[in-house]
């Protein structure tokens, strides 16, 4: 759900998102995310959170397990929720409480590291496998996607597996020792985030997150 500040921005990028906003396919929506999947049960296929910084007032209850529990509950069988959060002013031990606690809603995670201080982290409360001649066919077929791809310098499907990390259990080791989740009636981390305004965490974060990758790419079906 786009603020309108993202509808405005939308319309100065038309050129860049095939004026996005004139799709049938889309519906804008002025309103809090949570508060409108909490009035609304659709489901979905997809439910993508892309909040300001942790440390911002307010924002600390996307990132809680209840806000998970809630998106959940409003994915289709074998839906997918995503998560972006940064790694700059987010201390080591909370960034892990977050992932820990998007994890403890979404067994099925995986956590993937596009560029510097940032962080996407995909889930599932059912196994989703990724099928390797499915993504070709779509990479090659669909309109508009592949464009957009090889805008990027992604040439080729496998590409898109770049930013992957980690996932099962190498996930649950980078997670070991994290004893909570974050809720709503314990939001730490818009208190605590902001300790760390002037601390170079990303180098930190950036370390712990390479460390914790122990293979290049997913599970893949037909893959050779």
């Amino acid at each position: 759900f786009l603020e309108l500040a993202g509808r405005d921005a939308a319309r100065l990028f038309e050129a860049e998102n095939r004026n996005v906003l004139a799709d049938p396919r889309v519906t804008l929506v002025a309103a809090d995310g949570r508060n409108r999947l909490l009035a609304q049960p659709k489901t979905w296929d997809i439910i993508i959170s892309d909040p300001s910084d942790a440390w911002v007032a307010g924002v600390g209850n996307l990132f809680t397990q209840e806000f998970y529990s809630l998106a959940g509950a409003r994915l289709k069988r074998g839906g997918l929720m995503v998560q972006w959060l940064h790694t700059h002013s987010l201390p080591p031990d909370q960034l892990k409480l977050i992932v820990a606690t998007f994890r403890f809603v979404f067994p099925y995670s995986s956590l993937w590291h596009p560029d510097r201080g940032d962080i996407i982290l995909v889930g599932s409360t059912d196994r989703v496998v990724w099928n390797w001649p499915l993504l070709k066919s779509r990479f090659a077929t669909v309109p508009g996607v592949s464009q957009d791809l090889l805008s990027i310098g992604a040439w080729d499907p496998l590409a898109l597996f770049a930013a992957f990390v980690c996932d099962g259990q190498e996930l649950a080791a980078l997670l070991r020792g994290v004893q909570r989740t974050h809720t709503d009636d314990r939001p730490v981390i818009e208190y605590l985030s902001p300790r760390a305004a002037y601390e170079d965490t990303t180098t930190a974060n950036d370390r712990m997150i390479t460390e914790a990758q122990g293979h290049f790419l997913p599970f893949l079906t037909g893959f050779d």
